[in-house]
């Protein structure tokens, strides 16, 4: 609860549109902790991963057929067309394939569509930060190879994951070839929260637009930037920063 507390101020000064949640705070099993007029998309009633969109003029969709308690997927509508956002959360004590075998489908299912892929992987491979190769970080190294998908992660970045004990990356945003081309500015934020994984914010927008600041705050009509945050609340989160 209180990582979504310190978030908020962040939020309103990022002017963030889209939150992809790994072990969100659950009240009365309902996401938490992101205000009245935000519109939350959670797997049911044990939820381990979200979305949760803030920007009023995003039109929302739950894919029902591509959600469980560890998924989430929706599809976003917006001024620059529809694409589907992913929240994954890979258990450690769970079985791993048993994710891959769930994003399969959603990669298999969406087809050609513009996909983008939020994961708290608990997988580590040199393809997404750091030297090490486990199994599971190789299982989701075939996986994107397999369907052809782009790991948007900057290598080089801060570690995703850190504690008293060290840090490491695991945490891992994908996207389909063709929405890669409008994703900038993947960006691993220093001390937004306290929790264990640090804050991943981007930006969706079109190529040749420009982000252009009104009066009211809001981005001007027709030129159409979606900011993103990941975030792991009790491990991970992101942020979509201008959609």
């Amino acid at each position: 609860r209180s990582v979504a507390a310190q978030l908020r101020q962040k939020l309103v000064e990022e002017r963030c549109d889209i939150l992809l949640v790994q072990e969100p705070y659950l009240f009365q099993k309902k996401v938490s902790g992101y205000g009245l007029t935000a519109r939350v998309v959670q797997g049911g009633d044990v939820s381990w991963a979200a979305i949760v969109v803030l920007n009023r003029d995003l039109v929302v969709t739950r894919i029902d057929a591509l959600c469980n308690s560890h998924m989430v997927c929706a599809e976003i509508g917006s001024v620059f067309g529809v694409f589907y956002v992913v929240s994954l959360y890979c258990q450690p004590s769970l079985d791993f394939e048993r994710f891959m075998a769930d994003l399969e489908k959603v990669v298999d299912t969406l087809g050609t569509k513009d996909l983008l892929v939020a994961m708290d992987a608990n997988a580590k491979s040199p393809a997404w930060g750091g030297d090490i190769l486990d199994d599971a970080g190789l299982l989701l190294e075939d996986l994107v190879f397999s369907r052809n998908l782009v790991v948007m992660n900057e290598l080089g970045s801060l570690p995703t994951f850190s504690t008293v004990h060290g840090e490491s990356y695991i945490d891992v945003t994908l996207s389909s070839c063709s929405f890669s081309r409008v994703v900038s500015n993947w960006t691993v934020r220093e001390g937004w929260s306290t929790s264990d994984h640090r804050c991943i914010t981007f930006t969706c927008g079109r190529m040749g637009y420009r982000k252009v600041r009104v009066e009211s705050g809001r981005f001007s009509i027709g030129i159409p930037f979606i900011n993103i945050l990941i975030i792991g609340l009790m491990t991970s989160v992101w942020l979509v920063l201008g959609v």
